[in-house]
């Protein structure tokens, strides 16, 4: 590794992590990725447990730290990714030290999460669970207003809930209306 020429030098009398900041902070970078990076420093220097400053190490170090978090820490590429840029800005833009971007770490594997499909019969079931099937209790005063309103669908939105219960006069199942909900609240105000 060579040193680099010609870039912002962080004050030394500060702390390795504070000088990250400033730096980072001289290069306008957000907070959020300010905080990221910081974090993702501080686990690569966990992982030496502290024992080795990020001078004496090099390409080895940071591969072993990037194929731990693949292996062992099953972290997403994306993250293996965001620590790579992480350190590699430790080493380039705090430390000045040119790091070899061509490192071999073990690679994360990028999760490719599989649709959810549902065979045609799923499909009516669902539609037909939403449609209908199920009975909405409603205040009588609504109920004889609005004699259809139990079993259309866009009465359960306005009255949402999930519990269900047993009329004992009729013994038909309902969904019990939720008059606690905002809606029913902003209309009764």
């Amino acid at each position: 590794m060579k040193e680099i020429k010609n870039k912002f030098e962080p004050d030394p009398e500060l702390k390795l992590m504070e000088q990250v900041v400033q730096v980072l902070r001289y290069h306008h970078y957000s907070y959020r990725t300010e905080k990221v990076y910081c974090n993702l420093i501080v686990k690569f220097l966990k992982f030496f447990n502290y024992d080795i400053h990020p001078k004496e190490m090099g390409k080895k170090e940071i591969e072993q730290f990037l194929s731990h978090m693949a292996t062992h820490k099953k972290v997403s590429s994306s993250t293996q990714r965001q620590a790579t840029a992480a350190i590699f800005f430790l080493f380039n833009e705090v430390l000045h030290m040119d790091i070899d971007k061509q490192i071999q770490p073990i690679k994360a594997y990028k999760k490719n999460p599989l649709p959810v499909v549902l065979t045609m019969d799923e499909v009516k079931d669902v539609i037909s669970q939403l449609s209908g099937n199920n009975l909405l209790w409603l205040p009588d005063a609504l109920s004889r207003k609005f004699p259809n309103a139990s079993k259309e669908f866009q009465w359960q939105y306005l009255f949402p809930s999930h519990k269900r219960s047993i009329d004992p006069r009729s013994g038909i199942c309902f969904i019990n209306t939720n008059t606690t909900s905002i809606l029913v609240t902003f209309i009764i105000i």
